[in-house]
């Protein structure tokens, strides 16, 4: 494509905003940003059938096996896994994992640090909904997210990997 950046480009801006989410910089501003967004717009235009949607995902971005960082992913291939979580429309946090770490490992984190620093901050727990896919539906993430709906938050996380969903669907 003409004009378009090189891979190599591209691979050193991410690890560059990797750097700044790792210094604990981006996550502050970000949240901060999000937030004084969020207390400027009207309650009304940011609902979805009363709920204020918060959702987390990560995205396998294809890449050479050569380059530093870069994950095997068995059913997806190769490349850095960079993960959000927007808080209704706005992206309130977003990173890219490092060794060690998956998906589930760094929603988790950033749905806790929006939570904390942006939802509470507003008063939002009581219409918060999260939406999470079912790699979020059997482990630690989804025991936080419960603690959550004490609160008052609500939550959509997919069941098509708990082994009862099957059986539970089979006798409707």
């Amino acid at each position: 494509l003409d004009g378009a950046p090189e891979e190599a480009t591209i691979w050193r801006s991410l690890k560059g905003l990797g750097a700044l989410v790792d210094s604990g910089v981006l996550p502050d501003i970000q949240s901060a940003w999000v937030r004084t967004v969020l207390e400027r717009t009207r309650l009304s235009d940011l609902l979805c059938h009363g709920f204020f949607p918060i959702f987390g995902d990560g995205s396998l971005l294809e890449g050479s096996r050569r380059r530093e960082g870069t994950k095997w992913i068995e059913e997806k291939g190769a490349g850095l896994l960079w993960n959000t979580v927007f808080a209704g429309p706005f992206l309130a946090a977003q990173c890219l994992a490092r060794e060690g770490e998956g998906e589930e490992t760094c929603v988790r984190r950033m749905l806790g640090d929006v939570m904390e620093k942006v939802i509470m901050p507003l008063r939002l727990e009581k219409r918060a909904l999260f939406l999470l896919d079912s790699l979020h539906g059997d482990n630690v993430t989804l025991s936080r997210i419960e603690e959550w709906e004490g609160s008052g938050s609500h939550y959509i996380v997919g069941a098509n990997k708990l082994k009862r969903t099957q059986a539970t669907l089979s006798e409707f």
